[in-house]
């Protein structure tokens, strides 16, 4: 069970997805969830496929994968990350704040979206044509969400951090320095197609334990990366070039492409980056690239 936990692969409903968690924390920003009612939310769902029949990401996994933490370590999540990652790697500035906690140490940024938080948790990020409109003449202006509360985030992220911290982090994390070498392999090889039928030859994308990788023409990169009202993330680490990105947003969404910002952004970076972009991947995907990427600089 804890395999298709990590992998995404338990089919347990996402609660983010369950209207009332987004009203919740539109109507309070900065009000305390606890696991259990994170769960009680997803579990108040069925089942969206059996066990390892299927992909897709539910941040309900995620709670309970906490939970065992806390478990096993009988220690509280942020005692547990603090003495098994952030403390070992020497990073000083991330941490998993106290649950009645909003405020984030300076300096740091705003983080904005325009209407509900509905649309980085419902399905497919899709603005109307009216709000899309508001946005562009200014008549519906972003709200700021910096005082979120991070405990509906228990187990899925929830956690402050800097660019240089998350850089160590993914370093370590898929490059070695976190894991010892036996769990280093069982991590790496954990990483499955999130769709058995995708067409060869383009942009591949796969999850293991807790791990994302997108691949095109001969490039890998190891990665993660995720959304909350105000902001968008991705860290990633290419094992073969040893290179490193980390890129952050403080307005979630494109009201226009209706994707998160940050993988706008990070398109962008990697087609920089590398010689074979992987927007041609993304365009043609029965496309296969006769020369190798690597990166330019």
């Amino acid at each position: 069970m804890l395999k298709n936990l990590l992998q995404m692969r338990s089919g347990l409903y996402d609660y983010t997805g369950d209207p009332a968690f987004s009203s919740g924390m539109d109507a309070d920003h900065t009000r305390v969830w606890t696991p259990a009612e994170l769960l009680a939310m997803g579990f108040s769902h069925p089942p969206n496929f059996a066990p390892d029949t299927d992909h897709e990401y539910s941040n309900t996994n995620f709670v309970l994968l906490g939970l065992v933490a806390e478990k096993v370590d009988g220690k509280p999540l942020a005692t547990v990350l603090q003495d098994r990652v952030f403390g070992p790697l020497g990073m000083s500035d991330t941490f998993m704040p106290a649950v009645d906690s909003t405020v984030l140490p300076d300096p740091f940024s705003h983080g904005y979206l325009y209407g509900s938080s509905a649309h980085v948790f419902g399905p497919g990020y899709q603005y109307t044509p009216e709000e899309q409109a508001a946005a562009h003449d200014g008549t519906l202006l972003p709200n700021d969400y910096t005082d979120l509360n991070a405990t509906f985030g228990f187990g899925t992220g929830g956690c402050v951090s800097t660019t240089n911290d998350l850089a160590t982090f993914v370093t370590a994390d898929v490059g070695g320095g976190l894991l010892d070498p036996e769990y280093q392999a069982i991590l790496l090889d954990s990483v499955r197609p999130e769709q058995a039928d995708a067409p060869a030859g383009g942009l591949q994308l796969l999850y293991g334990y807790g791990l994302s990788e997108v691949r095109w023409a001969d490039n890998a990169i190891e990665f993660h990366g995720g959304e909350l009202p105000g902001f968008n993330l991705f860290v990633g680490y290419d094992r073969t070039n040893k290179l490193t990105i980390v890129t952050w947003v403080n307005l979630t969404l494109d009201v226009d492409a209706a994707r998160p910002n940050g993988n706008n952004l990070n398109l962008q970076v990697l087609d920089l980056i590398y010689t074979i972009s992987p927007f041609a991947s993304v365009a043609s995907a029965g496309a296969t690239p006769s020369s190798p990427a690597t990166p330019t600089g």
